[in-house]
């Protein structure tokens, strides 16, 4: 669905936990009501007063008209990796020159210099990704051991189920993070904040899915656990968002103003 594939006209739209963005909620919930004398229809499925409490948050956004800024990223490496693959596999081979001068001008892309690209070539032919034979460079084993079955369908389905990290203190369980917000937080700034304190990271065991950390030194400037970093700065800040929230939430009222509070408090 996020890639434009149309499913065909819906009744009603089931979404597990809340789409973390408003752009998210219109597009999912777009899906449904198209048929004359049909409305949008859109049931959350939520697993406790944080889940909750984005929902709230997006669709007392959407009912307000509001829709976050499209913000166009010209460094994404992991899109560019998969392309690097997907030109070469469509091409049947190209010279590095080739290569590079498809993607240099594609607008995510254009942050990166050619020394930048260049260098992740050959970064992919020293790790056996890519092969290069009389100057020609073609899919490597490695590529092809991961991603050649039934036709390289892997390479062209691009969609991803959310994947967690188990945070560990010592032997102690801290709770779960999504494996997306641990690999946004700056190597400058490997901060966040979970289970009511702040958290440093030491170690990071992606295979095993594993987080190592220490707690954060006071005063530390720590990212805020959540689906979307803009919408908690926009909608749980101010006291008359929090009274709203608070009023909808049905018998969940409590904690989900514990959460919008402490969310409130922590810093951005």
């Amino acid at each position: 669905m996020e890639l434009g594939i149309d499913v065909g006209d819906l009744d009603e739209v089931y979404q597990l936990d809340s789409p973390g963005t408003v752009s998210s909620l219109a597009q999912r919930l777009g899906r449904s009501g198209r048929r004359a004398g049909t409305r949008p229809e859109m049931t959350f499925l939520l697993d406790g007063p944080e889940t909750l409490l984005v929902a709230l948050a997006v669709t007392e956004r959407f009912s307000q008209g509001w829709i976050e800024d499209v913000r166009l990223s010209t460094r994404l490496w992991s899109v560019l990796v998969h392309q690097i693959f997907a030109n070469l596999l469509e091409a049947g081979g190209l010279t590095r020159g080739s290569l590079v001068e498809r993607l240099r001008f594609v607008p995510s892309f254009t942050g990166f210099s050619d020394e930048e690209l260049f260098g992740l070539v050959d970064h992919l032919v020293a790790e056996g990704w890519l092969d290069a034979a009389d100057g020609v460079l073609v899919l490597g084993r490695r590529a092809e051991q991961r991603f050649g079955a039934k036709n390289f369908h892997k390479l062209y389905s691009v969609f991803e189920t959310g994947e967690t990290l188990v945070v560990r203190h010592g032997n102690t369980l801290v709770g779960t993070l999504d494996r997306w917000f641990v690999l946004m937080l700056s190597s400058s700034r490997p901060m966040f904040r979970l289970a009511g304190r702040s958290w440093k990271i030491v170690d990071m065991d992606l295979s095993r899915g594993v987080l190592r950390v220490v707690p954060a030194p006071s005063g530390g400037n720590a990212a805020m656990v959540g689906a979307n970093g803009g919408l908690w700065a926009t909608g749980m800040r101010a006291d008359a968002e929090l009274v709203k929230i608070g009023s909808r939430a049905g018998g969940a009222r409590r904690d989900v103003r514990d959460v919008a509070r402490a969310c409130a408090e922590a810093p951005s």
